[in-house]
């Protein structure tokens, strides 16, 4: 069975899939003091794609004794990866999902901030970005050469330098008019920004 692109939570919710639990992440959620949790699909596809689906609140990105990159990619030999959030995520931290495998991923309203270097040299082609991220920090998404667009939403505030630096000719769409977040096209020299109307 070939797992499909989902585009929301909702169409992953609806699909139905068996999922272990990796508790790899030591963030506490600060409004129920659970920890936040990863699921991640019992097997691969026949294209060798997971699916995994990161749970929680509050901030994600600090671990135990070890990175959550090496977690995942310790995780039956993972190759290839589409990643869904839900609850009630904050921030993604400096580094979280750097240098996974990582092709396609969700985000939840309730991120406003995507830390430094957080999908850096990631294998990333799509991401879904709803309304409600404000700040996109240095380098985010440095090195993701086969993001080739990305739109982000009229709530953004910043972005900062080097955010697209290495994502070759990316096509960044932004829900904004023209010149209302400094800075474009962040370093991603053969880019093509295109500004609302």
């Amino acid at each position: 069975m070939k797992y499909p692109r989902f585009n929301s939570i909702e169409e992953l919710k609806n699909f139905g899939l068996s999922m272990d639990e990796v508790q790899i992440f030591s963030d506490i959620d600060p409004n129920d003091g659970q920890k936040n949790v990863l699921l991640i699909t019992s097997d691969a596809d026949e294209d060798g794609k997971y699916i995994a689906v990161v749970f929680g609140g509050g901030e994600i990105g600090e671990y135990n004794d070890c990175e959550a990159k090496d977690l995942i990619l310790g995780y039956s030999g993972i190759d290839a990866l589409d990643l869904y959030f839900e609850g009630n995520f904050t921030k993604i931290k400096p580094e979280a999902f750097s240098s996974i495998p990582l092709k396609h991923c969700v985000l939840t309203e309730s991120i406003e901030e995507i830390g430094e270097y957080a999908f850096k040299e990631t294998e990333l082609e799509s991401i879904v970005i709803p309304e409600g991220l404000r700040y996109i920090r240095k380098g985010a998404f440095i090195g993701c050469e086969e993001l080739r667009n990305i739109e982000l939403p009229s709530t953004i505030e910043t972005i900062e330098e080097d955010a697209f630096y290495g994502c070759g000719d990316i096509e960044i769409k932004i829900n904004k008019p023209e010149g209302s977040v400094s800075g474009a096209p962040w370093r991603a020299d053969d880019a093509k920004v295109i500004w609302a109307k």
